[in-house]
């Protein structure tokens, strides 16, 4: 297994730690600070060739390409997508990675970030993506691509009273309908397979996936009810969000849900392109 390093980013990142000297250096940690324009940094290659001469013999050779997002408008993302690679060949003209692998889906599906303290160390979101390997008289890596963000300066929330009045259609709100948010309520072994237990909440996020932080739970008496969120298909094939509810009282037309909403969001695509020589 080798390691190549596209960039001394990483190696730089190692040498310029600084050194803490005196009290005030332990007691006073570093506020997040990244600098300069959003942008995706190539960081490191990974190449893994294996040969089995006996058992099971399938090829696992591959190419891991990693990358870095920073810039300074890290600190007001609440939703990064994949490392997307519309082109990733080597200099023989060998693809490495084929811009139809992914579906349209799994290009914009974005995840939720909140920025950590390895983040800070690591100096913005380290990403990876797996490609085929390069030839052996390779000497280039070219690539081109795009990491989905969203940006929020803050949340708000909206309440829904007994959200299965709602059940198949969508959720009637006014703040919603500004915001550019739908939800619909699907039917419970209808729609989707499970059953009317009243310990099961689904949702459909039609529009405005990358808006939404969070969705709880309340009773009559606005306790919140401990859920656990599952990713499932509808019978149509749709992505449905199932809310379970493991502590608490039973979903009634008492319970109430409440939408944690990202204010202000802005998404933007950022764009990288490299090329690179390898060892």
């Amino acid at each position: 297994m080798l390691m190549y390093l596209l960039s001394g980013a990483m190696i730089a990142l190692l040498q310029t730690q600084p050194a803490q000297v005196g009290p005030e250096a332990v007691t006073q940690p570093a506020a997040p600070k990244f600098e300069g324009p959003m942008r995706v940094e190539p960081v490191a290659v990974m190449e893994s060739r294996l040969w089995l001469k006996e058992g099971d013999r399938r090829d696992r050779s591959r190419l891991a390409v990693q990358c870095r997002v920073t810039g300074e408008r890290l600190t007001n993302c609440v939703k990064m997508g994949r490392l997307i690679f519309e082109e990733l060949k080597d200099d023989t003209g060998a693809v490495l990675i084929s811009a139809e692998e992914l579906t349209e889906a799994q290009r914009e599906k974005m995840r939720d970030m909140q920025i950590s303290p390895q983040i800070v160390q690591a100096g913005g979101v380290l990403l990876a993506a797996n490609a085929e390997l390069p030839k052996r008289s390779a000497t280039k890596l070219m690539g081109k691509g795009y990491v989905q963000v969203a940006y929020s300066n803050g949340v708000e929330e909206v309440m829904i009273d007994n959200p299965f009045r709602f059940e198949g259609e969508f959720i009637d709100h006014a703040r919603l309908k500004e915001l550019g948010v739908k939800i619909r309520v699907p039917k419970i072994g209808e729609e989707v397979d499970i059953q009317k237990s009243g310990k099961a909440m689904p949702l459909e996020i039609v529009e405005g996936q990358e808006k939404i932080e969070s969705v709880q739970l309340f009773d009559a008496w606005f306790r919140q009810m401990r859920t656990r969120a599952k990713q499932m298909k509808s019978k149509a094939d749709k992505p449905i969000a199932v809310y379970e509810v493991v502590a608490g009282a039973d979903i009634s037309e008492d319970t109430q849900i409440v939408i944690r909403l990202y204010a202000n969001v802005e998404t933007e695509k950022v764009s990288f392109q490299f090329e690179q020589e390898l060892p």
